[in-house]
C-alpha cells in the first residue's frame, strides 16, 4: 500500500493478497513512513556483488548469497556510505 505525504509516495505496508506475506503489514501502525526509492514491475537478478540502483543515492548491495540460495545478505547505502 502507498499514501502521498507533502506530495511524495511513501510506502504504507503490506496487504495479505501480497506475493510474499500472508498477513496484512502496516508501517504506518509502527511509527515509520519510508520513501518509495523504486517502483516498477521490471524483475532484476543480482548475484553476489552486485548492486540494485535505487533512487536518491541510495543502492541494495548483495554482500553474500548462501550456498543453498535461499538467503541472502545485502547492505543498503547512500551516497556510497553503508547505513
Amino acid at each position: 500500500q502507498v499514501i502521498g505525504f507533502m506530495a511524495e509516495r511513501y510506502f504504507a505496508g503490506y496487504t495479505k493478497n501480497s506475493s510474499f506475506v500472508n498477513k496484512d503489514v502496516s508501517a504506518i501502525s509502527e511509527g515509520q513512513l519510508s520513501k518509495i526509492l523504486i517502483d516498477n514491475d521490471d524483475k532484476k537478478s543480482l548475484y553476489t556483488g552486485s548492486s540494485l540502483i535505487l533512487e536518491e543515492g541510495y543502492s541494495l548491495n548483495i554482500v553474500e548469497v548462501d550456498v543453498k540460495g535461499d538467503k541472502v545478505w545485502v547492505q543498503l547505502e547512500k551516497d556510497g556510505d553503508v547505513i
